[in-house]
This record gives C-alpha cells, sequence and structure tokens, in this order.
C-alpha cells in the first residue's frame, strides 16, 4: 500500500490545472509560487474560456514539477500490464495522469451508462483490497477521490480509445522538493499584461467576447450555448485574485480595503455563475441579460481594482518571496 500526498486543490474547474495543484496544494511552501499562477485568462476558442498556465504539460510547472511522457503504443510496446506499471510508478513517487473510458469507472456519471473518454488522476494503491486511489469528477461532477478495483481501472484502460495524439499520452509526474523564490516584480508585470492584454482573447478583452456571445445567444443569433464549466472558470480566476490580494495584504504589500473590492468582485462573479444554473432550469432570458449587465459591471470594477494594486505594488517592486 502507498498513497503519494495531494490535497484538494483550490481550484478544479478544468483537470488539467486541478491535478497538478492537487500535488502542490499538498506543500504549504508552494503557495508564494500558486498566487504568482494564474493572473491571466483567455479563451481557447471564442466558446471555451480557460486559465493561464492551464495545461499539465504547461512549461509553468517545471519549476516544481518533472513529468515523463510514454504514448500508448509505447507502453504496450513494454508488455506491462497497467496495473503493474501504475503500482511502480506510485513506488517511485510518480503521480499518473491519462485517459481512461469512465463506463468502467465505478462514482463517476459516465459508469455503465455509456462510453466517456476522460482523464484520471491516480496517486496511491493498496494491493491487499486491489484498488486505486484516483481523483476525477465524480457523479455529483465534483473533484474528488474515489477508489476504484485494479478489474475496472484495466477495463477502463484497455477499453479506451481516442484518435488525438494527446490524448493517449500516459504523464508520469513527480513533486521536486528543493526551495523557490518568486519575485514580485514578476507578478506585477503579469498584472499589467492582463490589464494591457496583446492577445485578442484575453485578459480584460475577454469580457467582451463572453457578453457577445450572450447576447449573441439571446437573440438567437448563434449556436453558442453559455456553458456552466466557463462561468466556473471565471469564478475561479476571481476567487485566485482575492486569495493573491490576501496574500499580499498579509505580507503588507497593499492596503486591507483592496480585500473588500476583491471579495465584491468575486461574489459578483458568483452569481453571474448561479445565474446561469438558473437559466438552466427555467430558461429565462431575463436571467441572461443580467449576466451581461454584471460582467460589465465586474469588468469595470476589476480594471480599477487591479491599477489601484500595481500601483502599491510598485512601491515595494524589489520584494522576493521565498519557499521554505
Amino acid at each position: 500500500m502507498k498513497i503519494l500526498p495531494i490535497r484538494d486543490p483550490l481550484i478544479y474547474g478544468r483537470m488539467t490545472y486541478g491535478i497538478p495543484l492537487s500535488i502542490i496544494s499538498a506543500y504549504d511552501s508552494l503557495f508564494p509560487w500558486f498566487y504568482s499562477m494564474y493572473i491571466d485568462i483567455y479563451m481557447d476558442t471564442p466558446e471555451l474560456f480557460t486559465l493561464e498556465n492551464a495545461r499539465i504539460i504547461s512549461g509553468a510547472y517545471k519549476p516544481v514539477i518533472d513529468h515523463e511522457t510514454i504514448t500508448r503504443d509505447e507502453f504496450f510496446d513494454l508488455n506491462l500490464s497497467i496495473i503493474d506499471f501504475l503500482q511502480k510508478a506510485i513506488d517511485s513517487n510518480q503521480y499518473v495522469y491519462a485517459f481512461f473510458n469512465k463506463y468502467y469507472v465505478p462514482g463517476t456519471q459516465a459508469y455503465k451508462n455509456k462510453n466517456h473518454n476522460h482523464n484520471l488522476f491516480i496517486y496511491g494503491y493498496d494491493s491487499h483490497r486491489s484498488t486505486f486511489n484516483v481523483m476525477t469528477f465524480d457523479n455529483s461532477l465534483k473533484f474528488n477521490n474515489i477508489v476504484v478495483s485494479y478489474t475496472d481501472i484495466e477495463y477502463a484502460f484497455l477499453n479506451y480509445s481516442d484518435p488525438d495524439p494527446i490524448l493517449n499520452n500516459i504523464y508520469s509526474m513527480t513533486f521536486k522538493k528543493k526551495k523557490y523564490h518568486y519575485e514580485l516584480s514578476s507578478i506585477i508585470n503579469k498584472l499589467e499584461k492582463y490589464l494591457s492584454p496583446i492577445e485578442t482573447y484575453s485578459g480584460l478583452n475577454s469580457y467582451q467576447f463572453i457578453q457577445q456571445n450572450l447576447v449573441g445567444f439571446l437573440n438567437k443569433k448563434s449556436n453558442y450555448s453559455p456553458s456552466l464549466v466557463n462561468y466556473h472558470v471565471l469564478y475561479e480566476h476571481k476567487l485566485c485574485m482575492f486569495l493573491r490580494a490576501k496574500f499580499f495584504e498579509e505580507n503588507k504589500l497593499i492596503a486591507p480595503d483592496i480585500i473588500n473590492e476583491c471579495h465584491t468582485i468575486v461574489q459578483n462573479t458568483l452569481i453571474t455563475r448561479n445565474m446561469l444554473m438558473k437559466y438552466h432550469i427555467n430558461k429565462n432570458d431575463y436571467l441572461i441579460e443580467k449576466m451581461i449587465t454584471l460582467l460589465g459591471l465586474i469588468k469595470e470594477e476589476e480594471q480599477k481594482l487591479l491599477h489601484k494594486m500595481i500601483i502599491e505594488l510598485n512601491k515595494k517592486r524589489g520584494h522576493i518571496f521565498e519557499s521554505t
């Protein structure tokens, strides 16, 4: 039996950052790293929001996580069972992330319901009970810990198929145990980039396209349908901003009043997300109209707040955070 350290991540709207944060969050010394990340938000497409540095294999994680990649074809050439592979990885302090067919994964919505290819994050095993410890989205669509038998893992792995080469990779991840330091100036630069983005679909620019999508949907002029996941990601972006501001205030880098302003933005973004939840139930167009208006207010408040924050942070631009 071996279980590697994990902790519920602070944000998990996309598993691509929920998974590495499950590892990183287990180490309190890395919270300064967290506060230096996820500052920007961008749209992969006009209908898909995600956070900066969201992808697991992003270079952003290299300071804290090593990863090795093997394709499914290479795996089968090794003539190993997935059970042996996972056990050996965990015994070597490696977490494993790969795609499986959730039809065979108990505790998920797809179990014995439909074929659904999705990622699992495996961080432990119990050889006496023949089970693996797994994190994934569960029956309630919560990013959660579940226990899956060896047999179910094997069926889920062998019955997975996808033509996309990237979705056929198996990633083994190892946490790097060392000291880190983070420069406040780098965080300030990211905040400034968010306020004045170069990319069309990023930073504050994203609000314009989010609102346009909602207007098109409301007027039945597009096939776009607002996704609750997207608006949860938007909420998580503001939550990160709030937690980052609290960290700055605790380190006496900004005034306490900024925290209250951040909290208001977080609450308004949560209200926006919840309006969409209600819309999916009652189909009341008025809720979409309210979302469009509230998003405009959030953008305006956030712009003012971040300008104020940057002015205060620039007074201590040379500050360096160090992990313990």
